[in-house]
């Protein structure tokens, strides 16, 4: 059965380091950032082929896109799925940011802005689901 594992959250928060770790012990191929090179089409091939491999994306963290990608590889027959998402406070996903090159740490710095207001919102819902 062929199987993804998804690794999203925050810029910053570990999530490459740790899906390129786990590629390194299991022999899978690791795909970083495929929203931003439209590689879904063609991981959705490599799963129906049987194969399976594991893949990096903060975009993931925006419901649309995930919503899109869960559509999309439930469309497999007999795939799993797992998510894994990383969570870290702002303040040291930035730090972990501001350790990289400048320029890639100012655009992904906007980038987590954006992803911690979703979290907040997505924190809102759920508390008030709880309700």
């Amino acid at each position: 059965m062929p199987k993804i594992t998804i690794v999203y959250g925050l810029c910053g928060s570990g999530k490459t380091y740790v899906a390129q770790d786990m590629a390194d012990r299991t022999g899978l191929p690791f795909l970083e950032q495929p929203i931003g090179r439209n590689l879904l089409p063609v991981i959705v091939q490599w799963l129906r082929s049987g194969n399976s491999c594991i893949v990096e994306e903060a975009l993931l963290f925006d419901k649309r896109h995930r919503d899109h990608w869960t559509a999309e590889l439930r469309s497999i027959p007999k795939v799993d799925i797992e998510w894994i998402c990383f969570e870290k406070d702002l303040a040291t996903a930035k730090h972990n940011l501001e350790v990289r090159e400048r320029g890639e740490a100012k655009r992904l710095v906007g980038l987590n802005k954006q992803v911690g207001i979703a979290i907040q919102h997505s924190r809102r819902l759920r508390s008030a689901a709880d309700l």
